[in-house]
């Protein structure tokens, strides 16, 4: 009765998975724990009509998780995701081969007193956790996936497909162009309406395209190569270049399309492109530092033994790197930006976007003054003999007036990146800017 029962709700699962990354997570451990209970039983009572039924159950049921975990490993989640339904495949399999059939309620009943004695014996007895999920850390994505996306506007010849979608051809054509690069901040990937505050500033003149390269887990060393690969087919008057928080500390980070170094080396006090065309080699280290398994990774959001179980794993599995900040390596980029886009004529813009912790530190400080890490920003590209537009007294002075919710809570309670009305929040304070520079520009070719 329990396996008809777990049977039915696996293929409710498995409906809904495609749509619900809970949803998936379920299917993933529940798929490979009731084909191995078949398999096992099949195993346990070979002859008879009860152990050819459970084979032929396992086979169907073996299918559909196999093509799952190909796709996942290949194109969404961590590696560790088809280790984890190997290992439940294979417990299962061997506890119902040695054990046979078992009673369902009592086992059920069982189980769940096991897990809340569990929960409560971490909640009580073990210090607080770190904080999981992260920043998009329960999203069906992995770290060569990621770099999958780090990659498409270094290459842009080699991802027609990202060239269609950012560069629209039709939007080309405008007579006037701005290109804004950046990081996750600049992206949005909002859905629905536009994608970001990028879209939003198209809307303002009629003859003013403006093109979103943004790329999620970039530093300055990702923007100028994109900088450089995007200028000749966008050909702007202006480019907008961000910098985050995260700039201090992922500048000259390895790309596996890049031979696993950084895209930039140095050489006698320049900078040179490493590599101009893919070259993938995915290391050891970066396979093993891949995310945790998709089902601790969507208990955590309500399991303090899942954030211990996270907590564990990242320690034992992550790559050794300094996270020192870096504002010389971060300065040295930025300023290089503005020498290849003066040589080339075009405009260079600098925006300094305020971190939401830093903002909601002040509001409960109920200070005015910029938060240490966000002058150190400022500071890095003053420092490079550049101006920088600051974000940080408008999002402070909104966040004040408790305006609708400037960030989004998708990947937890201290998302830094902008909701709908935070992306409306930023266009409306940097379109008219801007502008003005272009205008600025525009009379002074006349």
């Amino acid at each position: 009765m329990l396996l008809k029962v777990s049977t039915a709700a696996w293929l409710v699962l498995l409906f809904f998975a495609p749509g619900s990354t809970a949803a998936m997570a379920a299917a993933l451990t529940v798929g490979p724990l009731l084909a191995g209970a078949y398999l096992g039983l099949f195993l346990h009572d070979s002859v008879g009509r009860r152990g050819q039924f459970g084979l032929l159950l396992a086979l169907i049921l073996a299918t559909p998780i196999a093509a799952m975990g190909l796709a996942l490993a290949l194109y969404a989640v961590s590696p560790w995701d088809v280790a984890w339904v190997v290992v439940l495949f294979a417990l299962a399999t061997a506890i119902a081969t040695i054990s046979g059939p078992l009673p369902g309620v009592p086992l059920v009943v069982v189980t769940i007193l096991a897990v809340f004695l569990l929960e409560g014996l971490c909640r009580f007895f073990l210090p607080e956790p770190m904080a999981f999920p992260p920043t998009e850390d329960a999203l069906l994505r992995s770290n060569w996936w990621d770099d999958k996306g780090r990659c498409e506007p270094l290459f842009p010849s080699e991802h027609r497909n990202w060239v269609r979608e950012r560069l629209r051809e039709e939007d080309l054509s405008a007579e006037v162009r701005v290109l804004h690069v950046g990081d996750s901040m600049v992206d949005g990937a909002l859905g629905g309406d536009f994608r970001s505050f990028v879209d939003l500033l198209s809307r303002r003149r009629e003859h003013t395209r403006h093109f979103n390269i943004g790329t999620g887990g970039t530093a300055a060393d990702h923007h100028l190569a994109a900088i450089q690969t995007t200028l000749p087919i966008a050909k702007p008057a202006l480019v907008v270049q961000y910098v985050f928080d995260n700039d201090l500390y992922e500048v000259d980070m390895p790309l596996a399309c890049c031979g696993g170094e950084a895209p930039f080396v140095r050489e006698g006090g320049e900078l040179r492109r490493r590599c101009l065309t893919e070259d993938w080699r995915l290391s050891r280290a970066s396979f093993l530092s891949a995310r945790a398994p998709l089902f601790w990774r969507q208990a955590a959001r309500v399991s303090v033994t899942a954030r211990h179980v996270l907590d564990a794993f990242a320690t034992a599995t992550s790559s050794v790197r300094s996270m020192t900040a870096s504002p010389d390596a971060l300065r040295e980029y930025i300023v290089a930006a503005r020498v290849h886009l003066e040589a080339h004529g075009v405009g260079h813009m600098v925006v300094v976007i305020p971190y939401r912790a830093h903002i909601e530190e002040a509001l409960a400080t109920r200070s005015d003054q910029p938060h240490s890490g966000h002058v150190l920003l400022l500071d890095t590209v003053r420092r490079g003999g550049i101006e920088p537009l600051d974000g940080w007294a408008i999002v402070l002075d909104a966040a004040r007036r408790r305006l609708p919710q400037l960030w989004t809570e998708r990947g937890g309670p201290r998302d830094p990146h902008f909701d709908v009305a935070g992306h409306r929040l930023f266009a409306d304070w940097l379109g008219p800017q801007i502008e003005r520079m272009l205008d600025a520009s525009a009379a002074a070719n006349r």
